[in-house]
């Protein structure tokens, strides 16, 4: 959702800044569904991420009670950063491996089309003999 808005250069409704305690109020917010992205943040000890939020409004709470204010608490997941990072290994890629074959093989359908038909040969023959013999009775 964040890529489709960033793509199309939707404009956000409002913006702000967390005061010193890592709050953030937006009020007198319309009916809707909002999504509430953070900014990264990289200081020398850490980097910080932000995960976007899907946010409803108005909220309803169990006593009943409706809140159309939205407060927002940063909590960012902390990614402590090394200044010598090694840089990931990739893989390199191996040969390409001949696979088996699998699936139906064909030599057998001649194979047995071929015995079927002496077969059948074979039982018209003993039937025409056992016609005679009975005809000769």
């Amino acid at each position: 959702m964040l890529t489709y808005i960033k793509n199309n250069s939707i404009a956000p409704v409002k913006t702000g800044t967390a005061d010193s305690n890592g709050k953030l109020y937006f009020r007198g917010l319309e009916k809707g569904l909002y999504l509430v992205v953070g900014s990264d943040l990289t200081t020398e000890t850490a980097s910080y991420t932000q995960q976007p939020s899907l946010i409803y409004l108005p909220i309803y709470e169990e006593d009943k009670t409706i809140h159309n204010t939205i407060e927002i608490k940063s909590e960012s997941e902390q990614i402590p950063t090394e200044p010598n990072q090694p840089k990931p290994q990739v893989p390199t890629p191996l040969k390409p491996v001949r696979l088996p074959q699998t699936g139906q093989l064909w030599w057998p359908v001649a194979l047995l089309g071929g015995f079927g038909m002496i077969l059948v040969a074979v039982g018209l023959k003993r039937r025409r003999k056992d016609s005679n013999l009975s005809d000769n009775i």
